[in-house]
């Protein structure tokens, strides 16, 4: 819900147009909240002018006024940025602080989600990460088996043999991004991979991680996974072991317009 300072409000009605739901309404007596539907997105709190609505119910403090110095990348910017990402694959042996990873986890946080749901949850691997690492590759095996990947079996008896890891390289951190709709945690691990690359983070997508857990009950049973709990992505964070120097080529645009 919302409270409106009616010291503050000016009756622009600002607040009335942008809610999606029409849970304010104007009267003679300034702008009314129905408390029906809302779904605590804040866009009126964003929108107003003077700062005369707040959510009580929310942390304020993290509220930040706008400011263009601080808040706005220029376009070309973010674009090379995105041109210049990398997976990352070789990872330097040492830990990121945990303050890096919730700074991360942040970006996450703040992404979009359907209906401002924030229904996506986070289990972040670090003390516990060569158990977790040993059952996601007895999880890739039995993937393997049952698809009939030889060359995959192959690679999941070499780390049994040899412990080199070529699943997650050594990275510090797993990120397990968990949500009851696979794109809120889609978004949400774009945003931190990003966010990675922004904090001279290296990080990579974990597809086979993902094939692992599918074929492990008791990695589903860690992570707590459940039909309204879904696993979305895994992430692998670490301080990257390489230097880039260039961004690379891409196919050309594949788009319709209609």
């Amino acid at each position: 819900m919302i409270q409106i300072d009616r010291g503050l409000c000016i009756e622009c009605g600002l607040c009335a147009g942008i809610c999606e739901f029409h849970e304010i309404s104007m009267s003679a007596e300034g702008p009314a909240f129905l408390n029906q539907n809302c779904c605590d997105c804040g866009h009126c709190l964003a929108v107003c002018p003077q700062g005369a609505i707040s959510m009580p119910q929310c942390d304020m403090g993290s509220v930040r006024e706008y400011d263009p110095k601080t808040f706005d990348v220029e376009p070309e910017r973010l674009l090379n940025m995105i041109r210049f990402r990398r997976s990352t694959r070789k990872f330097q042996n040492r830990s990121v602080p945990q303050d890096a990873i919730v700074q991360l986890l942040q970006a996450g946080r703040y992404s979009p989600t359907a209906c401002n749901n924030q229904d996506v949850r986070y289990v972040v691997v670090h003390q516990e990460k060569d158990m977790v690492l040993d059952k996601l590759w007895e999880g890739l095996l039995a993937h393997a088996r049952t698809i009939g990947d030889q060359e995959l079996e192959e690679r999941c008896r070499q780390y049994r043999q040899t412990g080199v890891d070529t699943l997650t390289y050594g990275c510090s951190h797993l990120i397990f991004i968990l949500s009851g709709r696979q794109l809120n945690g889609g978004i949400a691990a774009c945003s931190i991979e990003l966010m990675a690359h922004a904090m001279g983070l290296g990080a990579l997508y974990l597809g086979y991680g993902e094939r692992a857990v599918a074929a492990s009950p008791e990695l589903q049973r860690y992570l707590g996974l459940s039909d309204e709990c879904q696993l979305c992505a895994i992430l692998c964070v670490g301080y990257p072991a390489v230097t880039w120097h260039r961004t690379v080529p891409r196919n050309a645009l594949q788009v319709s317009w209609r």
